[in-house]
């Protein structure tokens, strides 16, 4: 049985399964690639929710990312996905789930495209990415859900676009009908709401966030808007449309973003050095994890230098160097670069 709030997609296809409209829209890149395939399946594909049961990417004493399970399972899936010939939908669509919440949105739109030769699996990933439905929601969305969009897809190769888009052209939220486009332009997202029938309804938006970058202003409506992770959203007869605006600055990153060719010989030979000023038990859990993964999944030792200064020599290896405010987002490149590293890996 199709979750309620997916009925609008549907609806918008005759019976004959050819759309009269797109349920989804992309304005380039790889979700244009796939749309037709997408849309052909909505009107016969079994589109359950994808379940994830990921924690929360944040530091969480003696829970989450602190504990070594969800890293264990990370390298356990990057492997398996490593061997296969052809990808897993399962697996990948985890995958997808976990860089969505790290807001690697590259990778994940990456290990959607890797299901391109199974669409309903595509189709019922999608909606995870627009308009961002959360893991564990009931078949139909209730108002005051939390909604999670990506960012457009990234352009394919030999397309330089500096401004994408993509939209969906109906789905549910509580008894409300609602449609959402997500624009990425040159400095910052625009999501675009709008209600379409029905009672009305409220729920929230966090609004993606480009890498490398981070928000400094948002507008609701073009008012001056407090820079919370979740904007309310309230739509109904009296409120038949709304508009985010979140306007992002570009951040120094301090660690490579170029995915490397092989590892050097210092890291085959000495191993990892995860190193952090940072005394704290759930960092040290946090990174304990993170190189014991990255240890499995390159078999290569790795050891962590707690209380070491930014920048000091911790011995023979490839030392990373961890500072507490940048923990997760350097974490979470290191998950990309070693991802891209191997799925790139014969």
């Amino acid at each position: 049985m199709k979750p309620q709030w997916i009925l609008g997609l549907v609806a918008l296809l005759p019976q004959g399964g050819q759309p009269a409209e797109q349920p989804y829209g992309f304005s380039c890149g790889l979700g244009a690639e796939l749309l037709e395939q997408v849309a052909a399946e909505l009107d016969r594909a079994s589109l359950p929710t994808p379940s994830s049961e990921w924690p929360t990417w944040e530091l969480e004493a003696d829970g989450g990312w602190c504990r070594p399970a969800p890293w264990r399972r990370w390298s356990e899936l990057v492997r398996e996905e490593q061997e296969r010939s052809t990808p897993d939908a399962d697996a990948r669509s985890q995958l997808a789930h976990l860089a969505l919440a790290q807001d690697r949105h590259r990778d994940a739109w990456r290990h959607l495209l890797s299901l391109a030769h199974d669409p309903p699996a595509v189709a019922a990933l999608l909606p995870a990415f627009l308009p961002g439905v959360p893991a564990r929601s009931p078949s139909a969305l209730p108002s005051g859900v939390a909604l999670t969009p990506a960012l457009p897809p990234p352009p394919l190769e030999g397309e330089q676009p500096l401004e994408r888009r993509m939209s969906v052209a109906a789905f549910q939220v509580g008894k409300a009908r609602v449609s959402m486009e997500v624009s990425l332009e040159a400095d910052g997202v625009q999501i675009d709401l709008s209600w379409l029938g029905g009672e009305g309804t409220s729920f929230t938006v966090r609004p993606p966030v480009p890498p490398g970058t981070r928000f400094h202003a948002v507008y609701v409506d073009w008012e001056d808007a407090p820079t919370p992770l979740a904007i309310p959203v309230e739509l109904g007869p009296g409120q038949t449309s709304s508009t985010i605006w979140a306007r992002y600055r570009r951040q120094r990153v301090d660690w490579p973003t170029q995915v490397p060719k092989e590892l050097s010989a210092p890291l085959r030979s000495h191993g990892l050095i995860l190193q952090t000023e940072s005394d704290h038990p759930a960092v040290r859990d946090f990174l304990d994890g993170l190189g014991t993964a990255l240890g499995e999944l390159f078999q290569l030792p790795h050891r962590l230098a707690i209380g070491a200064p930014a920048g000091s020599q911790s011995g023979p290896g490839v030392t990373l160097s961890f500072e507490e405010g940048a923990l997760l987002p350097k974490a979470a490149a290191m998950v990309s670069s070693a991802e891209a590293f191997l799925f790139s890996t014969p």
